[in-house]
């Protein structure tokens, strides 16, 4: 697979994304993640905040012994939410607001 993903957050941490927006629009934002149990992440945008805290539902699963293979059970998040982008390049934040114990693979913006 040889992709990066940020992991093992906690709370107040946050990572910025510099993101280049072609068409002025609305977004479904959708999140590739794991989480050991329910947290909660926001969005900036160009450090204002955009969303409220966005429910990032637990992908541990009880029936899987292996202790390690717990933060490989990803799950895609199609629509946590929607924002309003305008057409440029903007500096964007996930900030990790509730539990933490997240890794993030990628947001994707339809």
């Amino acid at each position: 697979m040889d992709q990066l993903y940020v992991g093992w957050t906690k709370p107040g941490e946050w990572i910025n994304y510099t993101i280049k927006v072609n068409q002025s629009r609305n977004y479904k934002v959708g999140l590739m993640y794991t989480a050991n149990g329910d947290g909660a992440i926001s969005l900036d945008l160009d450090g204002m905040a955009v969303t409220g805290p966005l429910k990032v539902t637990s992908t541990q699963d009880d029936r899987d012994t292996v202790a390690w293979r717990q933060w490989h059970h990803w799950n895609k998040a199609d629509s946590l939410t929607t924002v309003n982008l305008k057409k440029g390049v903007h500096i964007l934040t996930l900030r990790v607001v509730g539990n933490g114990n997240m890794n993030f693979d990628y947001l994707e913006f339809r």
